[in-house]
This record gives structure tokens, sequence and C-alpha cells, in this order.
């Protein structure tokens, strides 16, 4: 295969159009003949040339594996700047999923006629699901770069597989259709599971929890096409949102988990990073999260992220290793999360600065008000509980009430926050008194179901009569609760304080931890003293403080527990 490179300038309007695929594995390499000279380049984009090529004219494709010189930081430095330009301007963006394989034409071709709205045979619709799951869980859509190809593109970008292609717009249209089409495989949510999602929505990323589709293949697509859409009517993301809707994307340079992002920035954030590949990722990741607690003014940003890192020396404490996040983490703090939950009370919006980031960046000061120490700490199992075995998801409900009921049994109430702890029953505390659709308020029928789980009551008998007598009906009961202790709960500790508050925190924390309220966030922080300074834990829920209890306008007395806390 022999190609033409040629420089122009973006000034002179050239046509060509700008590739998008999937990178893959680097190893093996193919070689192709480049203005006379030999390289190589990855397999995966040797067979896209090939698909791509005319037979009897040529064709003018920007390939950012051939037009940027990978070995060099000064260029990729430069080109990355560009990136945006390059798709925006393009004549048209071309999406390629990788060659064709059994029943993907098939595939496309019956997305591409329920995207056109013509009507296919329920056999087709079944048989058309099950080749997109096998074919289409390719890695083009777990890739960071593809959202910005993908979004900038002023025209309909084209998809295809093989030499099959189709309009982006005609292809997720007829991705939604399918979806539908194959309703018993329950893709999409019911109406009234998708409003209490809505319910869900972070006010502080303008994202919902929830996106309709179950089917992890539809949904990667159908996360991309909302981005889109997103940064279309909005003329671009903050930093912050565009790193809580990528988490669970992957780049071959950890580098890119920020800098992928960076054309995408709406305007009031352009040039907050200047992309230098000479920077190793702790620095830049450093950089990212110091501007996020500036431009926030607070902690706040540290609310939606995985602080735990598996080389605690190498990042400060409040930095994210964005490489390493996942929205269903157990160190996520997502899973308790709520925009509902306002533990700052008053002082989340008044607009002062509550936290101060080092010029050298190995610290910051927050400012905070101590609340209590952990004295009881009651990890929870890694598995999938929404599905574990039954008795050893009560089992570990046991050992939370007995040491609850321990704790609450034996503290004075005469402690100086106690007035200020409202009673929350342990069923509500380890839901984080949200639903498991993420409506904040969790239905009174769960208390029901905790009984039932823990054994203490059995299933409604109008339940039990209405299904399979083969099954648990204890079981199938509970599966609700179940599915909102998984959310909140999973994985994560369950623990108490010396003066009877109960709550949950992230993997990892350990008694004589301090829990503390840092002044403009939505959540309470673990903090864990190191010398002088403090160590940050991670966001926790805590009954009774989550909505300003304690920072009460009216109450002086939280301001002379007030402090600044050096975090490492």
């Amino acid at each position: 295969m022999s190609c033409i490179i040629s420089k122009t300038s973006l000034d002179d309007s050239p046509s060509y159009e700008a590739l998008s695929y999937m990178w893959g594995d680097p190893n093996p390499r193919e070689r192709i003949c480049l203005g006379g000279r030999m390289i190589d380049i990855g397999n995966n984009l040797a067979k896209a040339l090939r698909h791509l090529r005319y037979r009897t004219m040529p064709r003018t494709v920007w390939v950012d594996a051939i037009c940027i010189d990978q070995f060099s930081d000064e260029e990729r430095n430069h080109q990355v700047k560009l990136m945006k330009s390059i798709y925006f301007a393009a004549s048209q963006v071309l999406i390629w999923l990788g060659e064709a394989k059994r029943g993907s034409t098939f595939t496309l071709d019956c997305i591409e006629s329920l995207g056109q709205g013509q009507p296919v045979d329920i056999h087709t619709a079944t048989l058309a699901h099950i080749y997109f799951q096998s074919h289409f869980g390719r890695q083009w859509a777990t890739r960071v770069w593809v959202v910005q190809e993908l979004a900038v593109a002023k025209k309909d970008p084209r998809i295809g597989c093989g030499h099959k292609w189709l309009l982006w717009s005609t292809f997720v249209a007829g991705c939604s259709a399918l979806a539908r089409e194959n309703g018993s495989t329950r893709l999409f949510i019911s109406d009234n599971q998708a409003h209490t999602r809505k319910s869900a929505d972070y006010s502080q990323l303008g994202v919902s929890l929830g996106d309709g589709i179950r089917d992890k293949h539809f949904r990667e697509f159908d996360d991309l096409n909302r981005l889109r859409n997103d940064f279309t009517a909005n003329k671009g993301l903050s930093l912050q949102k565009l790193l809580y809707l990528t988490m669970d994307l992957e780049a071959t340079d950890p580098r890119d988990k920020v800098y992928a992002l960076l054309g995408l920035l709406e305007e009031r954030e352009r040039g907050c990073i200047n992309p230098d590949y000479r920077k190793t990722a702790l620095l830049v990741y450093t950089e990212a999260m110091a501007y996020l607690l500036r431009y926030a003014r607070n902690v706040q940003p540290a609310c939606f992220f995985n602080l735990t890192k598996p080389d605690s020396t190498a990042l400060p404490s409040w930095v994210p290793d964005f490489s390493q996040q996942r929205k269903s983490s157990y160190h996520n703090p997502l899973g308790f999360y709520h925009d509902k939950h306002n533990a700052s009370g008053p002082i989340l919006s008044d607009g002062k600065d509550y936290v101060l980031v080092s010029e050298d960046m190995k610290t910051i000061t927050a400012d905070g008000v101590f609340v209590d120490r952990v004295d009881n700490v009651v990890p929870t199992s890694g598995i999938d509980m929404a599905t574990a075995n039954y008795d050893e998801f009560a089992l570990s409900l046991r050992e939370i009430e007995r040491v609850a009921k321990y704790k609450v049994g034996s503290i004075s109430r005469q402690t100086h926050f106690s007035r200020r702890k409202d009673i929350e029953p342990l069923w509500q505390v380890l839901v984080a008194n949200k639903s498991a659709s993420g409506i904040y308020g969790c239905p009174p029928a769960y208390e029901r179901m905790h009984e039932v789980l823990c054994g203490r009551e059995k299933a409604p008998r109008e339940f039990t009569v209405s299904i399979n007598r083969a099954v648990d009906p204890s079981y199938i009961y509970t599966g609700e609760y179940r599915t909102a202790l998984a959310t909140s709960l999973l994985g994560r500790s369950f623990f108490t304080t010396s003066t009877g508050f109960l709550g949950i925190g992230l993997p990892g924390i350990e008694i004589g931890d301090i829990v503390t309220i840092l002044l403009g966030a939505r959540l309470p922080f673990m903090l864990r003293r190191k010398g002088e300074d403090f160590q940050m834990m991670g966001a926790c829920y805590v009954s009774g403080i989550m909505n300003g209890e304690i920072l009460n306008k009216k109450d002086i007395n939280w301001r002379l527990r007030s402090k600044k806390f050096v975090i490492k």
C-alpha cells in the first residue's frame, strides 16, 4: 500500500476527510510506503486504509497516527491544540469500527432501516440485536479521543464496519429503535424509572446517573451521542463535567485522559491547561485537579472522584488518578452522592474561597469543621450484593446492626452535636436515603424489605403467591432494596463515630479517621492525620449532617470549632 503525505494550512481551507478509528494493539505492525519511504503502522490502521481507498482515484484522509509524529513531544503538543480545528474543518469525519464479521453488514442494514423509520420484522430485529452484542462492543466507543473527534464534527459523521457505511444520526436512531424492538430484553428502563433517574441529576455537573439504556453496547454509543449533542448545544463543556462523563473511557497515553478533553472546553475555561507531553501523567493530573479546586473555590470537585491510588506517595491524597476512575468503582463516592445533599448548608453558595492550593501543588489548605472521630468500621463484601448469596448478604447486615445498636445504646446523648442528629433509621442510612433508581428519599417499603432481609419478617403473602414456588420469595421481594444497598454500600464500609453518628465511607477507612465538613462541599469528608497535616480519604455519607444541620447560620458554635486543614 502506497500513500503520499502533504503539508497544508487550515487557513487555506483544504479538502480532506478525518478518520476516527480503534487504534487497537500496536503489535503486529504493517509496513506501508509513505512518500517514497517505508514506515510501520498499526494493524488496525492498515486495515482501515485498505477499506477506505478508492480503486481509481486518490482519497485525502487525515490520520493521527501518520500525520502526527508520535515520537516528538513538541509536535504532539502543537497538534493536540489543533485537533478540534482539524476534525471541525474536515469535509467528513469517518468512524470505522473495524473489519466486517459474520452478521455485521446485516446488522447495519437493519439499523439503517430502523433509523430511517422503516419497520423490520421481529425475527430480523432479534437476530440483529444478537449480532450487535457480539460484534459492536468494539473498542472504538471506549477511547477518550473519540469524544472530541465525534463531538466537533460540523457535518453528520459517517460510521462504518467493513465496507458498509451509514450516517451517525441514522445509526443512533436505528440503535434506539432496535433497543425498543427488543423490549423483552429490558434494554430501556420504564418511563417511571426514567423520571426518577432524572430526579437524580447532579446539578453540579448537569448530568444524570441514569441514561435509559441498560444494554452496555447500545449505551456506549448512546452516551457518546448525548455528549455530542450536549457539546453542540452549549458550545463547550466544563472540565469537571468532561472528566466525569469520560470517566470510564480509556487512553493509550494516560495524559490524554486530560489532554483529549481540552478541545471541548467551554469558552471561559479554554486555555486553563496547556498540553505538554514532556510532563508526567502525575503532574498533568495534579495540575488538572488544582485547576478544578481553584475554579470551584472549594473541594466540591473531589466529591466525584476516586482518590485511592496504588502508590499512595505518587500523588497528593487530594488528586485523583484519572486513569483509574470508574463510575461503578467501590472507591468512588458517586454511589451515595446526590445533588440534594448539602452538608455545607448556607455556606455552599456564598461565593467565598474555602480552599487554597499551594504554589508547588503539594498541599491544599481547606476551611472546615471537625465533626467526630471514627470508632467502629464494618467493611462490606466487594461481591455483587444485588445477586449475592442471600444468607451471606443478610450476615453483613446483621454485623452492621450489631455495631450500630451497641453504639447507639452506649453513648451519651448530651454530646456537642447530639441535638443536630436527625433520627434516621438504619435501613435508610445504609442506602444513603436514596431509592434503587437514584431518587432522593427512599420508599417506606424499604423498612419491611430490610426486616425480611435480616430474617425478622417474611415477604408479604400477596407477593409470595404470585411468583415461582422454586424461588425464595423473600429473596425476590427484597430485590429492589438490595439493589439500593449495592449502589451505596457495596464494597464500602459502614462506620460509627465516638458520639454516635452512623455513616458510609469508602474502602480503607480506619478507626481514628476524622469526619469533617470542608466548607463548600455537598458531602462530608474523611481525613486521616499524618503528622501535623492530613490525608484526604474521600467523601462519605453521615446521617444527621447531610443537609446543613451543623453549619446553621443561627448557631455560632460550629464557627468556634472551625479550622484550616492542611491536606497533603
